[in-house]
């Protein structure tokens, strides 16, 4: 179950539209005692003994029966009550509701009653679209749940229109038939049946306007669309009709939520006409509504007293009545949080568990997060009513309430406490992530607090052990580091980061984490190890640009500091670029140990424009072991940027012990030095035991054609023609490889070579494409 939460919405004044407050019975009110026990249990929770009851009826009735077919829909009315409690409503859970009527529905699918069955699953999936617009209401950054209900609430009003169609043709068909063969009762199930239906499409149209935020024009738009559904209905209704006279009802909502009070006013008014207010408590709470709307709050605080007298919990149940009257005592100047608590605690024993659910979203709604002088009450009676949930074991709706309080708590170290409190409930009932999630965000949301970065340490941990995306670990540490830095729990993370990052491969990233490690808290991380770090990283990246300015970057703020100064120069003398060695000081061993005397004289070597006549060390005949790969590696890179290095490069290297003398490196190098025997004996040895043959003879290839001497350019020439042999004649490889060898010759100064290979191919095997023709073409005309 996902609940993603822990931003607070402010919920508008008009209570929340959930879809069974909105709905009523259309026609006839049972006098059926075991109905009248069910809604009873529905009340009160006890969902076991409604559906035991349900169940009983169902066995003693033939499977075809209108009997079953009615009980079914009363075991619907459980369903649907039964979600009101629950914070996330699944395709899966809805699924599970509707299953006993839709397997009903499948073995009888030509009965009489299947229409009111249809009807009866639609408005479990009503019921499932209110719970999203009540999280909504709740949290209007929730966009997933905003989408479901919208998507769900669409989806219905469309099934819906089509249920009316089919409707109304078999009402059309049974008032055909004649007296004697015509139901009354059915007929009149029928036309009640429809009624019910114009009801829940514009119920429908109404609790969209819930999903948008008071005062916006999405808001006013929806309002405006359920008007316009209401008018469109009313006008296909009876004049006499508890249907139409509910739609009128839902109405005059709609003008409260587009804030016409006083259209609202009038309409009411016109409605008492024929349903008196003071004996329907919903109109009763209408009116009051449109006084506080208007700011008529001593007409609105004399209509409640005359409901009310001296005791809430004997005055009539009514929960729209008891809402309303909760949102009187919210509009005060100064509410009692004392006085507001023990309503809401009369709401739930008047209304059961979905009533102070309802309440407590009003009075979360009173509390202005960014802002503790305008909040109407204070964040601890939220967190009271969460404890309580607690202390009678609903976790989940304890931590719920709980990091609704955090996130509007104005004391840092306050809220996080709250968090913390919340996320141990959430632990109890097995939702690791929303603890995380609340965790996480109250850290970030009061990060002054001085169990924030325990808290996001936490939230990480609660992510990983519950398998989340690694992504949203990685995140969690970060944020860390970059608004703890200085904190005990900014090690842990970043020992834990780097064995992240390290797991996959991100070493750069690695070392960057280790360094800003290093930085701010020196004493938990080896500097030689850090620069070890950076080391391991250049060894695997594939861009060494993009490693030395993320490595410059690292250290800016730290250079000049002893322990790094030393170790930062060693490093660029292996790893910078010629150019960026050049934007440095001079390098100077501090200490003459010989890996320094080596740092320093490489690092002098590479900055020197005259390496044939360079004078070094001793010590540079001889690198620490350790160091060679490196080394050679940049070094390499340095004499093929810079042709006129290449001799000093390739002697120099070629007397270092430990270097590898079976490479195309070194292949590179007897080139270099013009030592070609030595290169083509090597060259054999490197083709015959290469596990591709054509890939290796095309490195080398590339290598002698680079090669500024003549007689390293005509073997670059076989060496094309022997890759070519290899390759299917007239292939895209085949003709790059001819392409090449001319390219070659050409740079030999054998033009005429060049253009009768080029001649022969476009008469014999010309390439497919243009820009490869186009190739040969120039060639061929090449003096």
């Amino acid at each position: 179950m996902t609940l993603r939460i822990f931003v607070i919405g402010v919920l508008l004044w008009s209570s929340i539209a959930v879809a069974a407050d909105e709905r009523s019975p259309v026609g006839r009110s049972t006098s059926d005692r075991d109905a009248d026990l069910i809604a009873e249990w529905n009340r009160r929770g006890d969902f076991d003994s409604s559906r035991d009851l349900v169940a009983a009826e169902i066995e003693s009735k033939a499977s075809d029966s209108d009997a079953v077919a009615r009980w079914l829909s009363i075991a619907s009315t459980i369903e649907y009550a039964a979600m009101r409690l629950t914070d996330e409503c699944s395709d899966d859970m809805l699924r599970e509701a509707q299953a006993p009527i839709d397997r009903w529905m499948a073995n009888h699918p030509m009965h009489r009653r299947v229409y009111f069955l249809e009807f009866a699953r639609l408005q479990i999936e009503i019921t499932a679209a209110g719970q999203d617009v009540l999280a909504v209401s709740v949290n209007a950054n929730d966009t997933g749940r905003s989408d479901r209900g919208l998507l769900r609430l669409t989806q219905v009003e469309l099934r819906l229109a089509e249920l009316s169609t089919k409707v109304r043709a078999l009402l059309a068909n049974q008032q055909s038939l004649d007296v004697k063969s015509r139901d009354e009762a059915f007929i009149g199930d029928l036309q009640r049946l429809d009624q019910e239906i114009q009801v829940a499409i514009v119920s429908c149209k109404l609790m969209q306007t819930e999903l948008f935020p008071p005062a916006s024009s999405n808001r006013f738009a929806a309002a405006s669309a359920a008007r316009s559904a209401s008018d469109k209905a009313i006008a296909h209704l009876p004049s006499e009709c508890q249907a139409r006279l509910e739609i009128e009802r839902l109405r005059i909502i709609a003008m409260i939520r587009g804030d016409d009070f006083s259209e609202a006013k009038s309409a009411l008014l016109h409605l008492a006409n024929e349903v008196p207010v003071a004996l329907d408590h919903r109109l009763r709470a209408l009116s009051i509504q449109i006084d506080l709307g208007l700011g008529d709050q001593k007409v609105a605080s004399k209509k409640l007293a005359a409901f009310y007298g001296d005791n809430a919990l004997t005055a009539p149940t009514s929960i729209e009545m008891d809402l309303v009257q909760l949102e009187f005592l919210l509009r005060q100047d100064k509410p009692s949080s004392d006085d507001v608590g023990r309503f809401i605690k009369a709401i739930e024993l008047r209304n059961g568990a979905y009533g102070r659910r309802r309440a407590e979203m009003i009075a979360i709604g009173a509390i202005d997060t960014s802002s503790a002088e305008s909040s109407k009450i204070a964040p601890s009676i939220i967190a009271a009513q969460g404890r309580d949930y607690l202390r009678n074991g609903e976790s989940e709706r304890a931590a719920q309430l709980l990091a609704s309080a955090a996130m509007a708590q104005s004391s840092a170290d306050e809220a996080m406490e709250l968090a913390i409190q919340s996320a141990a409930a959430f632990v109890s009932a097995n939702q690791s992530l929303n603890a995380a999630d609340v965790l996480s965000g109250v850290a970030k949301w009061k990060s002054a607090a001085s169990k924030a970065p325990a808290g996001m340490l936490e939230a990480a941990v609660l992510r990983s052990k519950a398998k989340a995306p690694a992504g949203e670990v990685e995140s969690a540490l970060q944020s860390i580091l970059t608004l703890w830095p200085a904190s005990p729990e900014a090690v842990q993370a970043s020992l834990w980061f780097v064995r992240l990052l390290d797991a996959n491969n991100r070493l750069i990233e690695a070392a960057e984490i280790s360094t800003l490690q290093w930085k701010n808290h020196p004493e938990s991380v080896d500097v030689t190890v850090v620069f070890g770090r950076w080391t391991q990283a250049a060894r695997k990246s594939k861009s060494n640009d993009e490693l030395t300015k993320r490595f410059q970057q690292s250290f800016e703020s730290i250079q000049e500091k002893a322990e790094v100064k030393e170790r930062y120069s060693s490093w660029a003398a292996y790893h910078f670029s010629r150019e960026e060695l050049a934007g440095l000081s001079e390098f100077k061993a501090p200490r003459n140990t010989p890996e320094e005397l080596f740092a320093q004289a490489i690092y002098e070597f590479r900055r020197s424009d005259s390496v044939d006549s360079f004078a070094v060390s001793e010590l540079f005949k001889t690198p620490p072991p350790g160091l060679v790969p490196d080394v050679v590696d940049r070094l390499m890179k340095d004499a093929r940027e810079t042709p006129n290095r290449r001799t000093a490069t390739a002697k120099w290297i070629q007397q270092w012990p430990g270097v590898d003398s079976q490479s195309l490196d070194a292949c590179e190098r007897f080139i270099w030095l013009g030592d070609l025997d030595n290169a083509n004996q090597l060259i054999e040895t490197l083709i015959s035991n290469a596990a591709n043959r054509g890939d290796m003879l095309r490195s080398i290839a590339t290598i002698l054609s680079t090669s500024e001497d003549a007689r390293a350019k005509q073997e670059a020439v076989r060496r094309w023609d022997q890759l070519a042999s290899g390759l299917p004649i007239g292939s895209e490889p085949w003709h790059q490889s001819k392409l090449s060898a001319i390219e070659v010759l050409r740079e030999l100064g054998n033009s005429e070579e060049a253009k009768r290979r080029a001649s022969y191919i476009l008469l014999t095997k010309p390439p497919g494409d243009a820009k490869t023709k186009n190739r040969y073409e120039n060639a061929s005309r090449f003096r």
